[in-house]
């Protein structure tokens, strides 16, 4: 029995999660293999990656270290070589290639995480869940609060004790007061922090009451009257500035939500409005533009739902009531037909 390094890549996309059907074994399984004498692990990472899938990957954070044989860590080959693998396994965004299969995959298909393929290797299965079972980490920059809670678990759900921890260190800074993180908002943050490199997030405004959020105005603050802060949909958040840009390119890219970037004042705001991007210059905070406007809009948690699972539409931004609401909605394809 030989011990190796290995690695392996979850790549997430649109589509579900992408295997390999293998040629050695005829199972599923993820991308990877053994890192080779000389190799980092993010080259042998990138190397297996492009030899079986034809794709270019970068790693957004280290899922965790297997080593376990009761994770199946050994592997009987069937040449009769029996490794026993020390794996790294990551989780990894596409940046260029196409999908085309190497010598070792005798194909390649994106699957749905809830509808895995019944031949999948049990090692792939464990380290899928892992992935999807999503963490946060945030520091609050006012209190010196630390949280760090994994507030999805590995079947989906979601965790109230983690999200009470997570509305508790987001709390109005004014006046203390609670309100509900937005889950959309809780898994774009989650995304933000893998991409600034998997280190806690530096909140320094959270949710504001609308009373705070109306007396930081009155001061002469630069905030706005129906921000989004006040419903517990947005976050600013404070990185090194070197990295603020790439950050604010990288959200805008995204096209989920609101990216504010603020050279100066050293953060990056995030919401989960509708899909846009400003500069501090070009806010417009201070022009008040929701004044005068009927403007509101809807927004679901999600943005695909199993069938039959019920979908809750939230109203957001409400300038001008009173609106009236049917009770009965009909949902639209694209082009609204």
């Amino acid at each position: 029995m030989m011990i190796r390094p290995g690695v392996s890549a979850v790549i997430l996309g649109p589509e579900g999660v992408l295997l390999q059907h293998r040629s050695d074994n005829y199972l599923w399984g993820l991308p990877g293999g053994a890192v080779e004498p000389g190799e980092s692990v993010r080259e042998a990472l990138a190397r297996e990656v492009r030899e079986e899938t034809g794709l270019e990957v970068e790693p957004l954070r280290l899922v965790g270290v297997y080593s376990s044989p009761e994770h199946h860590q050994i592997i009987t080959y069937p040449d009769g070589n029996v490794i026993h693998y020390v794996s790294s396994c990551f989780e990894c965004r596409i940046t260029g290639g196409t999908i085309a299969c190497g010598p070792e995959s005798l194909a390649c298909a994106w699957f749905d995480p809830e509808r895995l393929p019944p031949d999948l290797m049990p090692i792939s299965s464990i380290r899928i869940r892992d992935t999807l079972a999503r963490e946060l980490a945030i520091v609050n920059a006012h209190t010196d609060e630390h949280v760090t809670v994994r507030y999805r678990r590995e079947d989906g759900t979601y965790d109230p004790d983690a999200l009470a921890r997570l509305r508790r260190v987001f709390r109005s800074s004014g006046d203390a007061r609670e309100q509900d993180v937005s889950l959309r908002l809780i898994e774009v943050l989650s995304h933000v922090q893998k991409m600034a490199g998997g280190h806690p997030l530096v909140l320094l405004s959270g949710y504001r009451s609308p009373t705070y959020n109306q007396s930081l105005k009155n001061q002469g603050k630069q905030v706005a009257g129906g921000s989004m802060h006040t419903e517990g949909l947005a976050a600013d958040l404070a990185f090194p500035r070197p990295q603020l840009p790439k950050l604010w390119h990288q959200v805008r890219d995204l096209d989920c939500c609101g990216a504010g970037y603020y050279a100066k004042e050293g953060f990056l705001h995030v919401d989960v409005g509708r899909p846009r991007f400003w500069e501090a210059t070009t806010s417009r905070v201070d022009e008040n533009l929701s004044a005068g406007n009927a403007r509101m809009f809807a927004r679901t948690e999600f943005d695909r739902y199993v069938g039959g699972e019920p979908i809750s539409v939230t109203l957001h931004a409400l300038t001008v009531p009173p609106v009236q609401v049917a009770r009965v909605a009909k949902l639209l394809g694209d082009g609204g037909v």
